[in-house]
């Protein structure tokens, strides 16, 4: 089992320590049985899981959390990260644009949008790369360490399945999730097709995150 002792807060008191364990091992129980679960096309998904204490200190970050939570894959420390990654940026006037590379449903680059309309900041480009069509075709190497390959998965689960393994959204899903943030539509840069194959021909200037 990992360990988990290098990443707990410094700060916690016994009560907040014990709904932090709470948290992380809930988190874990449900990354491991999603693993045996999206062969199948099903995903596990508890209504809300309780956000760690300094996450949950946080008001704007809560509120923020909420309206994307449905739209992402991204884990709520990863979510935190990335708020906290760009008031960075924005308190350090750090130049540059905003990217994701792959982006499902878009909750990452809703999160990017409302925190930076919240911050009064409404000249930054967000880039999306994706298909737009699910998971691109696997190689051999695309596999597993129990040595069941990707395209085994890929077939065993039905793409449209939002929870299945294939990660599948429409363009016009996502844009209708990045558009509803009220983040100014221009800023958003949809780009379909293999990330690979977008890149170098369409690129920021400057990528700030």
């Amino acid at each position: 089992m990992p360990k988990i002792n290098n990443v707990v807060p410094s700060n916690l008191d016994n009560s907040h320590f014990l709904t932090y364990l709470h948290s992380i091992s809930l988190n874990m129980v449900l990354k491991y049985l999603n693993k045996l679960t999206a062969r199948f096309g099903y995903h596990v998904t508890p209504e809300k899981l309780p956000l760690p204490p300094d996450m949950a200190a946080d008001p704007l970050f809560v509120s923020l959390y909420d309206q994307v939570r449905p739209f992402t894959m991204t884990s709520p420390e990863r979510l935190f990260s990335l708020y906290q990654s760009i008031e960075y940026v924005a308190a350090n006037k750090i130049p540059g644009d905003f990217v994701e590379c792959g982006v499902w449903k878009g909750g990452s680059c809703m999160m990017m949008a409302l925190l930076l309309k919240r911050l009064g900041i409404t000249d930054r480009k967000i880039y999306l790369y994706d298909t737009f069509e699910g998971m691109s075709e696997p190689t051999e190497a695309d596999k597993q360490f129990s040595g069941e390959t990707a395209n085994d998965l890929l077939n065993q689960s039905v793409k449209e399945n939002e929870n299945s393994v294939w990660c599948y959204s429409t363009l016009e899903e996502v844009q209708s999730n990045v558009f509803s943030t009220g983040y100014d539509p221009q800023n958003f840069i949809i780009t379909k097709g293999k990330v690979e194959d977008s890149i170098p021909g369409i690129i920021p200037g400057k990528i700030a995150l």
